[in-house]
């Protein structure tokens, strides 16, 4: 009876003494530089970058862009899954057509959007065709647009799979029953479709919020280390910050993103409770 209670523990100890040795012990070890060159040991590390415009700047734009990627990508994923489910209709293909972004090397991607948003690409040149402006995408602050575009393109199918996958575990019964006294599509979404998502939706979002933060080879990809600076991202500052040498600020700037994570963990552990 002891080793069925222990057994699970077991499964989980390689993972969790992978996580231990290389991302808890690592990240507490370096405590230490944050004691380099300053005068006001780990304190003055923190003012120091708490002062800096380009870690400010990158927080901001990092924030900005969780906030224009995560609800579109939310609203758009869920629109399609409960469609799908509505409609009662297998969407195997549909999904794996979505998927296939998720799962193509990012340099592909990158690649592609590169071609389509070059100054000679083709949404310039059908903007010409228009009568309108060429734009530079990928030098002025119109890449924003272009990497927020990147984004929904690669991840909806990620969170449409999670999603439909949750809907799939619906009785269908339910949702017959729903349509026959009479309810439409928005009250079967209102009433039985979203409160059932709920705890997937958590999921989603909280993962969503993390990819958005994760944009950082995208822009790099696209725009090199220093892209518009409104494109400038807390990722940049940490790459720049560490090839220029400057550990105290890379180690100060991750401790002040600490509380960030764990807010996440706390909203996904109370999502997925509830």
């Amino acid at each position: 009876m002891r080793a069925k209670r222990l057994a699970p523990y077991l499964f989980v100890l390689p993972s969790l003494l992978g996580l231990l040795a290389f991302f808890y012990v690592p990240f507490l070890w370096s405590a230490r530089f944050l004691f380099l060159g300053q005068d006001g040991g780990a304190l003055a590390s923190f003012q120091r970058t708490l002062q800096n415009e380009m870690f400010l700047s990158g927080s901001g734009n990092t924030m900005l862009f969780c906030l224009c990627c995560v609800p579109p990508l939310l609203l758009l994923s869920t629109g399609l899954a409960t469609g799908l489910r509505y409609a009662q209709r297998s969407a195997r293909g549909f999904l794996g057509l979505l998927f296939l972004p998720y799962v193509l090397p990012v340099s592909a991607v990158v690649a592609f959007f590169s071609y389509l948003f070059d100054y000679r690409g083709p949404v310039n040149r059908l903007l010409a065709t228009l009568g309108g402006a060429r734009v530079q995408w990928l030098d002025s602050g119109a890449i924003v647009l272009v990497v927020v575009l990147l984004y929904l393109w690669r991840n909806t199918g990620f969170a449409l799979v999670f999603l439909s996958a949750r809907l799939s575990v619906l009785p269908k019964e339910l949702l017959e029953a729903a349509q026959l006294d009479g309810a439409g599509y928005w009250r079967c979404c209102r009433h039985l479709l979203l409160p059932y998502l709920l705890p997937a939706l958590t999921f989603v979002g909280v993962m969503a919020f993390v990819q958005a933060q994760d944009v950082f080879r995208e822009v790099y990809l696209l725009s090199g280390s220093y892209p518009p600076p409104q494109a400038y991202t807390l990722q940049h500052f940490l790459f720049n910050r560490f090839h220029a040498g400057d550990f105290a600020s890379v180690t100060a700037a991750a401790y002040l993103f600490t509380p960030v994570v764990f807010l996440c963990g706390a909203i996904f552990a109370r999502g997925t409770k509830t």
